[in-house]
């Protein structure tokens, strides 16, 4: 199969607007795409934001910059994903408007698009039969501030190939992300399922009077 080298990313909120400036950064022709105008224009307010803090906070030059906005296409148009190898989804976490995104896009992809879904709630195989090629489908789960907190979470189905992990691994490397695979669907994945109760514990400490914020945050 030939090498990805396009890729696009479906949804121009927060966390899809920092997957898709992290893989321009590192090179790949990116499709930002949004079923809606404003959600072109929050991506690329978003994008704005990113390039700022690279340029400050991960001093990279202007013209890394440069290149990386250069990388980046913005549509509305479901249809032009037809040329992407690689398709992340980060659309709003509801049921029903995912399942109608897998189905319209599946008449637009190639055989051997990668599909993947970052869906921090729902399983992959809760959407494994509206997608085309459910042997390409997978999820890949981003934390929050993709380039600090680097690990890309694979959670895959019955179904899902082992071309397709392969696969999936070896574009997170390549973006900069660690990969690490589940055996297993498992709703919170391992991130979230080490945090939730990091948290909640958390809490139970300022609740029950055994500390304050301060010192449980500090801690």
């Amino acid at each position: 199969m030939a090498e990805i080298k396009k890729v696009m990313i479906a949804g121009g909120g927060a966390l899809g607007s920092q997957v898709d400036w992290q893989s321009a950064v590192h090179g790949f022709d990116v499709m930002v795409y949004d079923a809606y105008d404003s959600g072109i224009k929050a991506s690329k307010g978003f994008h704005a934001q990113n390039a700022q803090m690279f340029l400050s906070r991960k001093k990279f030059d202007q013209d890394s910059i440069l290149r990386a906005q250069e990388n980046i296409h913005y549509t509305t148009d479901l249809a032009l994903s037809k040329d992407s190898q690689f398709i992340s989804e980060s659309i709003p976490e509801d049921m029903e408007i995912k399942r109608k995104f897998y189905q319209d896009l599946s008449f637009h992809i190639s055989e051997d698009t990668l599909v993947t879904t970052n869906s921090s709630t729902f399983l992959p195989s809760d959407f494994k039969h509206d997608i085309s090629k459910p042997i390409r489908f997978a999820a890949f789960h981003f934390a929050n501030i993709i380039w600090d907190y680097n690990i890309g979470e694979i959670m895959v189905h019955t179904e899902t190939s082992n071309e397709t992990i392969k696969r999936v691994k070896s574009f997170a490397k390549r973006i900069g992300i660690v990969p690490v695979l589940l055996k297993k669907e498992q709703n919170g994945y391992i991130l979230n399922s080490i945090l939730a109760p990091m948290i909640s514990n958390g809490m139970a400490l300022l609740v029950n009077g055994v500390a304050d914020v301060e010192d449980i945050d500090k801690t």
